[in-house]
């Protein structure tokens, strides 16, 4: 499904944006999976809560990917290094 916004801010044209429905349990190893396809490219992954993104940036830096978690609940000095 395609999803239009009407506003004036838009998504630049070199934005590829994709989502994946996956089996709950089966979301670290897609992730991964994804990732590796993607490797060398930047992605920018969205979590519900922070202690998520929190979570997951660990998980993946345990991995070898070089993660960086932003959320709201960190100072601006910290989120920009």
């Amino acid at each position: 499904a395609k999803v239009e916004v009407s506003s004036k801010y838009q998504t630049v044209k070199t934005l590829v944006q994709q989502y994946i429905f996956v089996p709950a349990m089966y979301k670290d190893v897609y992730l991964c999976h994804v990732l590796n396809e993607l490797s060398g490219q930047t992605t920018l992954i969205f979590t519900s809560t922070c202690h998520l993104a929190n979570k997951l940036a660990v998980m993946l830096r345990l991995l070898g990917f070089a993660a960086i978690c932003l959320h709201g609940q960190m100072a601006q000095s910290n989120r920009l290094g």
